[in-house]
């Protein structure tokens, strides 16, 4: 099924009992309430987890520190754009060895540097029915006080938001996630060594505690 913006707010707007929208300029408070809502509620979800369809694997742009105050043996990258979360870059394979400042990632390496990270997606024509049930439950969550007074429906509705997320996030976690086997098993991880020190080059040779 194909999804739309208006399509989504109605599906949120459903679950309170109020009546659909057919654009965001009506002079009423429904479409009010989604014009405010649904961008924010968007973007939030999708940085909030590793979506498979919004995971985008890229070559970051080392940045010249000429003009900036770097931490000794660090290189920095710019993080693209588009990119809504940062997840794990490569070859590393855990984020104890880098990090986020800004619009920019700190690391070790000094040459390719490769990221998986959450574009900002916001075709709804490219959001999966699982990533839709979710939105549409948390538009109506954020909308629920100012289109309805029954307080107890906006309270279910808060805890199937909590169960479908749980869900959720069970059932897209389960989907390509090889790349994170390293941050998530220490015995399967090539850039650590068995007694714990920290190898950025794993065919070099050369370890130190991290």
């Amino acid at each position: 099924m194909a999804h739309s913006k208006i399509s989504i707010c109605n599906l949120a707007l459903a679950a309170l009992g109020a009546d659909p929208i057919r654009a965001f300029d009506e002079n009423n408070k429904r479409a009010r309430m989604c014009d405010v809502f649904y961008d924010m509620s968007r973007d939030l979800l999708l940085a909030k987890f590793d979506w498979p369809f919004a995971r985008v694997y890229a070559s970051l742009n080392q940045v010249d520190t000429t003009s900036m105050t770097v931490p000794d043996n660090q290189y920095v990258w710019q993080l693209p754009v588009d990119c809504m979360t940062p997840r794990t870059i490569q070859q590393l394979g855990s984020k104890d060895r880098w990090r986020v400042m800004g619009d920019k990632i700190y690391c070790d390496l000094s040459d390719e540097v490769y990221l998986y990270y959450t574009k900002k997606i916001t075709n709804p024509s490219l959001f999966t029915d699982t990533y839709v049930a979710l939105l549409t439950l948390r538009l109506a969550v954020s909308m629920g006080p100012a289109i309805t007074s029954d307080k107890k429906l906006v309270e279910l509705l808060q805890t199937q938001y909590s169960i479908a997320q749980a869900e959720s996030w069970e059932s897209d976690a389960n989907i390509g996630n090889d790349y994170r086997a390293h941050d998530e098993d220490p015995e399967n991880d090539t850039f650590v060594s068995a007694d714990g020190y920290v190898n950025p080059d794993p065919n070099a040779g050369r370890t130190w505690p991290s």
